[in-house]
C-alpha cells in the first residue's frame, strides 16, 4: 500500500511517537510510506524522531507552516504533496492536521482519508471545527473506547466509522535502561521519588500537586517530588518550588537530610533512566486521550498515581487483576481534580514499596501484552488493508 501520513508536527511527544513507530513499522512492512509534517523540522535533540525516521529510510516532508495566516498556503503544499502520487492511506494525526487534510484533500489522489482521535477535546469551538472536519474521513481511529464513545455523543461519529486502536509504546527501550542515579541531583542514592513528566500547562492539573505536595513529603525524609518538562507554567512552578523547599513542614527535614525536596529538570530527550529509578508516576491532568506517558511508565515497571482521565481506566484493567491484599481496580486513578485521593494513593506507594513494586511488575506485564508497537503496527495494518479491500 502507499500510505500517507500527516501530522502537525515531528517535535518528540506522544503522537509524534506514535507516528515515527507506525511510519517505520508500516516501511518494514513492504509499504511505500511518507511523512508529511505541516510545520517546519524541529532543531536539536527534539529531531530525535525526524532522524530515526530517516535512518529507517522513510521519506519525511516539511511545510514550515507556523500560523493561521499561512494555512491558504499550507493547502497548496499539501495539495501539491498529495497530488504528486496516488496514495491508498491519508492517515492524518492532531486537530492541526485533520483540518488542513479536510481542506486539501482530493478523491482523485487519495482513496481513503482516516483521521486519529488521541486527545479529549472539551472546547466547543473545536469540537464544532473537528465535526466539519471529519466529514470527508472514511474511517476515525480512537486511541481509547472513551475517546470513541466522547466522538460518538459530541463529534456525531458513527460507531462503523470508528476504530480504537490503544498506543503502543517501545517496550525494550524501558525493560533495559540503567536507572538514574538520584545523587546526579544531590539526592540521597535511596531516595523515594514521585516523578512526574510532561508538558507544564494548566491542562496537566499541577495545581493539586502544589496543593498536596508539603503534607505528602513531610511524611518520610527519603520522600522527594521531581517535576520534568517546559511549559507556560514554568517560571510560576520554579517560584512555587523555592517557595516549598522553604515550607515549615519540609524545613525540620531538611534540617537532618540537607536535600531539596522538590526539584524540576527540564525537558529529557530519554525519560527511561528516570522511570526505572522513580517510585511512582504521577499524573494528575484534567484530560488526555490514551496518555503515552503512562504507558511508558508501565513499560519501566512503575505503579501510576493518575487522575480518572479518559483513556486511564482501560490502560489499568488488566494490571488489577492480582489476588486480595492487592489494591482494588481504582488502586491507581482517583478522580479528576480530587488532590487528597491522590496524595492518599501516593501515601499508600510510598508507605509500602513491597508492594508498590508488585503493582509495578503488573503493570509491566500488562503493558508487554496489550500496548507494544508491534501489536499497534498490526492493527493499524489490518484497518487499512480492510478499507482497501486486501
Amino acid at each position: 500500500m502507499d500510505i500517507d501520513f500527516l501530522i502537525t508536527e515531528l517535535n518528540v511527544g506522544g503522537a509524534e511517537k506514535a507516528i515515527t513507530h507506525l511510519a517505520i513499522g508500516m516501511h518494514d512492512a513492504g509499504h511505500l510510506v511518507r511523512v508529511l509534517s505541516i510545520d517546519a523540522p524541529p532543531i536539536g535533540e527534539q529531531r530525535a524522531l525526524v532522524d530515526r525516521l530517516q535512518q529507517a529510510g522513510v521519506d519525511v516532508q516539511f511545510g514550515g507552516f507556523r500560523r493561521p495566516s499561512q494555512f491558504l498556503a499550507a493547502r497548496r503544499w499539501l495539495r501539491k504533496r498529495i497530488s504528486e502520487r496516488n496514495v491508498d492511506v491519508l492517515q492524518s494525526f492532531l486537530f492541526h492536521a485533520h483540518v488542513l487534510a479536510a481542506a486539501s484533500i482530493g478523491r482523485d489522489h487519495v482513496k481513503h482519508f482516516v483521521g486519529g482521535l488521541r486527545v479529549a477535546t472539551p472546547s466547543p469551538l473545536r469540537r464544532r471545527v473537528l465535526r466539519w472536519a471529519m466529514r470527508p474521513m472514511d474511517h476515525v481511529v480512537a486511541v481509547s473506547q472513551a475517546i470513541a464513545q466522547q466522538a460518538q455523543a459530541k463529534l456525531h461519529l458513527a460507531d462503523q466509522r470508528c476504530t480504537v486502536i490503544p498506543n503502543g509504546v517501545d517496550l525494550a527501550r524501558f525493560e533495559q535502561a540503567i536507572p538514574f542515579d538520584w545523587q546526579t541531583l544531590g539526592w540521597p542514592a535511596d531516595s523515594q521519588v514521585a516523578l512526574f513528566v510532561g508538558r507544564l500547562h494548566p491542562q496537566k492539573g499541577l495545581e493539586l500537586l502544589q496543593a498536596q505536595a508539603a503534607r505528602l513529603l513531610a511524611a518520610g525524609d527519603k520522600r522527594r517530588l521531581l517535576l520534568v518538562g517546559d511549559g507556560p507554567l514554568r517560571e510560576s512552578l520554579q517560584h512555587w518550588i523555592q517557595q516549598i523547599n522553604s515550607d515549615d513542614r519540609l524545613r525540620a527535614r531538611q534540617s537532618t537530610t540537607g536535600v531539596e525536596a522538590v526539584k524540576r529538570l527540564p525537558w529529557q530527550a530519554d525519560i527511561a533512566p528516570l522511570m526505572k529509578a522513580a517510585t511512582m508516576l504521577i499524573l494528575p491532568s484534567r484530560y488526555e486521550g490514551m496518555p503515552n506517558v503512562v504507558l511508558e511508565a508501565m513499560a519501566a515497571g512503575l505503579p501510576i498515581v493518575c487522575s480518572k482521565i479518559e483513556g486511564a481506566a482501560e490502560l489499568f484493567t488488566d494490571a488489577e487483576s492480582a489476588p486480595s491484599t492487592q489494591r482494588s481496580s481504582d488502586s491507581q486513578v482517583f478522580p479528576i481534580g480530587d488532590g487528597p485521593q491522590m496524595r492518599h494513593l501516593a501515601e499508600t506507594l510510598f508507605a509500602d514499596p513491597i508492594a508498590a513494586k508488585e503493582l509495578g511488575q503488573r503493570n509491566r506485564q500488562h503493558a508487554s501484552q496489550s500496548f507494544s508497537y508491534s501489536l499497534m503496527i498490526q492493527r493499524y495494518q489490518q484497518l487499512y488493508q480492510q478499507l482497501c479491500g486486501r
